[in-house]
């Protein structure tokens, strides 16, 4: 939740944000609380998945090596 006021605090100083988060909005556990996209949804935060924010950037290159 602190990531989510944070973004609140940047929203009131007229600022765009946008939460970048590995939730999904989809409820795939029994917990009693919302998932960040759905909170975030819910006050008007934009939110991004984080391989969603890897697919978009062209600024981040990730490589993979396999170590022996």
């Amino acid at each position: 939740m602190s990531q989510v006021i944070y973004c609140l605090n940047i929203k009131s100083l007229d600022e765009e944000v946008m939460l970048v988060t590995e939730e999904t909005e989809n409820p795939n556990d029994n917990k009693l609380f919302k998932k960040i996209p759905a909170i975030c949804k819910y006050i008007d935060i934009s939110t991004l998945s984080l391989p969603e924010m890897i697919k978009e950037s062209k600024e981040i290159k990730l490589d993979f090596k396999l170590k022996k």
